[in-house]
């Protein structure tokens, strides 16, 4: 049975743009993930997030595929209430940090789910999420 992981933004959207800072070592880390046959999930909200940047950095003719691929390609999993009270409830235990809401739902599902994140956001750390790294 593969073993669940996470994907948040960042890593989503540097596998497919070649500008940005991230890119190369997001395709390494995707080859990883499909070699050692971890199951790519993504909550809804993370798909909504990289389907907008693609759309605004990009265009249409990247955002469209991308979105049939995304939903081929990995498991689509829903947040649904008590995820989106307790994400809030997080938010507000660091009130000095810039943590997004998209975040907070990803650190609870990854809780929920007891599956890391691919993520190169450091808020995943100051959330308590486990992060994923090549090789672990």
């Amino acid at each position: 049975m593969s073993r669940v992981l996470l994907a948040d933004t960042g890593p989503l959207y540097a596998v497919i743009d070649r500008s940005d800072e991230h890119h190369q070592r997001a395709l390494d880390e995707f080859e990883a993930i499909m070699n050692v046959g971890l199951t790519l999930t993504v909550i809804v909200p993370v798909v909504q997030e990289t389907h907008r940047l693609l759309l605004q950095r990009i265009g249409l003719h990247v955002a469209s595929p991308w979105l049939q691929e995304i939903n081929a390609a990995t498991v689509i999993v829903a947040t649904n209430l008590d995820d989106y009270w307790q994400a809030c409830l997080r938010l507000h235990q660091y009130p000095d940090q810039r943590i997004s809401l998209g975040d907070g739902l990803l650190a609870v599902v990854s809780q929920r789910l007891n599956s890391p994140v691919w993520t190169y956001d450091h808020h995943f750390d100051t959330l308590g999420a486990e992060r994923w790294y090549p090789g672990v």
